[in-house]
Formats: structure tokens, sequence, C-alpha cells
């Protein structure tokens, strides 16, 4: 039984627990975001749970930027108190209050970003011997690394950190929200930097608590993007590097993720490749037809 600072009692509930807890790791969370994370996408069930965390004075619901913009939920500090009276929490609530400060120019990239873990965490329910081991997006979890690409550093600062288990193996990934408003020479440096990451092996030693090679830790980037054309022309501009990364950045639109976060929706600069020399030898045939197969 917890009781607030307004006196209001509430019997928590794992489940209470683990919403707090988004919350604190979330920058902008909504409703309908957790009852698609914990309430088996019933939103009426949500709806009703919510509203006594925040009468409990758990929680508190921002008022709407503009009428397009959902309602944000974000946790007090009764309700931080609450969470790290019963699990660890690895960060301050002085460093959570600083964390919550977001500017109207980056709602929607938050946003995008915790619709891109929704998916992730309810299209991979009923999924048999795929687990979702973390999506972590806290500053902590992240690794702090940076590299240096035509005379300029590049720091590492990736959105979310994604690793994905099955019966045999794991799998991670870097998250990386592009909402348009960078050069394709900011995507190629961010290219570079996750490459020059990976060959250094701190990911690895990271991963295994020892110095270990690159290999034994391989990770995957994902870009996830606001438009189709915009996913096609990021992967295109990879090829354009020297030498150009192929295989670990992939790209996808924010709509297909939103759908199909698991199926066959994303694409990497090396089948980009693929087409281009696809579609230059069906213009070889067709121009000196004695190089054809003959039948």
């Amino acid at each position: 039984m917890a009781r607030s600072d307004s006196g209001n009692r509430i019997s928590i509930q794992t489940r209470d627990l683990l919403i707090l807890n988004e919350l604190v790791e979330s920058r902008v969370v909504t409703t309908n975001h957790l009852a698609h994370m914990f309430f088996d996408s019933k939103l009426p069930a949500a709806y009703k749970r919510i509203g006594l965390l925040k009468s409990a004075g758990l929680i508190t619901q921002t008022r709407k930027r503009s009428i397009t913009q959902p309602a944000i939920l974000q946790i007090k500090r009764s309700g931080f108190n609450c969470l790290s009276e019963r699990m660890v929490v690895d960060i301050t609530w002085k460093n959570v209050e600083r964390h919550n400060r977001i500017s109207d120019s980056l709602l929607l990239h938050e946003l995008a970003l915790v619709d891109t873990k929704v998916a992730f965490v309810s299209q991979m329910q009923g999924v048999d011997n795929l687990h979702l081991v973390s999506f972590k997006t806290l500053e902590t979890h992240l690794p702090n690394y940076s590299t240096t690409y035509l005379e300029r550093e590049k720091c590492l600062r990736p959105d979310a950190y994604i690793h994905i288990s099955n019966d045999s193996t794991d799998t991670h990934f870097f998250l990386e929200i592009d909402q348009s408003t960078q050069s394709h020479r900011v995507i190629q440096e961010k290219a570079i930097a996750y490459r020059s990451y990976y060959k250094s092996g701190r990911f690895a030693s990271r991963k295994h608590r020892k110095s270990s090679p690159p290999e034994s830790a391989p990770f995957r980037v994902l870009f996830v993007c606001r438009t189709k054309e915009r996913r096609d022309n990021l992967a295109a501009s990879l090829l354009d590097i020297e030498p150009p990364v192929l295989k670990q950045c992939w790209f996808a639109s924010i709509d297909d993720v939103t759908a199909n976060v698991l199926g066959d929706i994303w694409i990497t600069p090396y089948e980009i490749k693929e087409t281009r020399n696809k579609k230059r030898g069906l213009i070889n045939s067709r121009l000196f037809p004695d190089n054809c197969d003959k039948k």
C-alpha cells in the first residue's frame, strides 16, 4: 500500500511498478503507449488504472502542447520514491527531472522513439522463442564513444539500445530515430562512428565484461525514418562512403515499423547496391544481346 503526498492510498501492483519504471526510462509516454505495452492494447483498462495512479499522486499528465499532440504522462517524485523503495533504480530523481525536460522541437522525435519501442514490445508478445531482453534509452545504458571522420570528431549518441534473444543467440541493436532534419553527411558520419565502435572491440568487451574480439558481439544499427523515400535516400547515401557501409545499418519507415517491425520492412545499402547492379545488367543485356545467355 502506497500513500501519496495527497494522502490517497493505492495498492501497488507489479504492473504499476513496470509503468512507473517506463516513465523513468522514457521521456514522453502516452496512455495509448502504456495500453499497448501493459494492458494488452485495452485502452479502457489502461485509462482506469492510470487514473488511479494519477489520483494517488504518483504520476501526472502534462497539458497538450497543441490540439494535434497527445497528452504526455510523467512520473512525480512520490511515484519515483514508490518505485525506488520496491526495486533498484539506477538513476537519481535529479537526473529524472533533467531527463524529462524536453523542448517542443524534440517532442515528435521522442514520440517516434516510444512508438518504435511499443512496436517491439507489443509485436513480440506471443512470438515463440523470441524475447525482448531490454530496450534502453537512458544515457547511462548507452555507449560513450567518439571517432574522427574527415577531420571532424563524431560522438556516438544512439537513441536506444535493444537486446533481443532467442533459444540460442543474442542479437544487439542501436536505434537512430531520423526526423529528416539531418543532412546525408551527418548520417554518413554516424555510420562511420558505429563501424569504428564495432571494430574497436569496446562493445564486445562491454558485453563480455572483459577484453573480447569485435566479432564476438556483432550489432546492427536501425534507422527509423519518417518516409520510405527518406529511407531509400539514406540507405543509398552510405554507398558514397569509402569503403561503403553495406550491411551494418538497416533502414525502415516509421509507418512500416509500427505496423510490422519484425517483418521484411528493412533495407540495407547492400540491397540498394544489388538492385543497381541488376538494373545495369539488364541495360547491358539489351544493348549487347550477344552477351545474353542463349537458351
